[in-house]
């Protein structure tokens, strides 16, 4: 059996775990025609997606449910591709600021500094602001954690 087909049928067994036996006359037939029909994802993507069934559903899915499923992931991580190309594209057409463009940034702080202080006795550090950049950012948004924070939302049942 090809590694696919491994996936499969140990998805369909996590599912038999959950859900019980089919409701079937034949549920050998059945469990037959139900990896046919979930089958052609990578295994990474059918885990997934059954992943999702079990924290959603209450009793055994219907295959297209599955794929439906599968698609979602699937257009989950195209987004998120996208998201991380646009990024890589910016970073490359990123250019470090000329020192006329930072003593600009410095002097407009340091005016703000100085309202702020005149007004409530608050004070910048600056000591942040100098060693952050923009490829920085772009480098915690890519590997963060909370990278649907920076991406669409497909769906809201999953």
């Amino acid at each position: 059996m090809t590694d696919i087909k491994v996936s499969t049928r140990f998805q369909i067994s996590r599912m038999l775990n959950v859900f019980g036996a089919p409701n079937s006359p034949n549920p050998d037939i059945f469990l037959d025609e139900f990896a046919k029909a979930i089958s052609g994802f990578s295994a990474e993507t059918l885990e997934k997606a059954v992943d999702r069934i079990l924290k959603t559903s209450k009793f055994w899915p219907k295959p297209a449910e599955v794929r439906e499923a599968a698609g979602y992931i699937l257009e989950e991580q195209a987004s998120r591709n996208l998201h991380i190309k646009a990024l890589d594209a910016r970073e490359r057409g990123w250019k470090q600021p000329s020192e006329e463009e930072r003593g600009r940034v410095r002097a407009m702080l340091s005016d703000l500094n100085a309202r702020l202080n005149s007004v409530g006795g608050y004070e910048i550090d600056f000591s942040a602001a100098e060693k952050s950049q923009r490829p920085d950012f772009e480098e915690m948004q890519r590997n963060s954690f909370n990278a649907h924070l920076h991406t669409r939302k497909l769906d809201k049942r999953y």
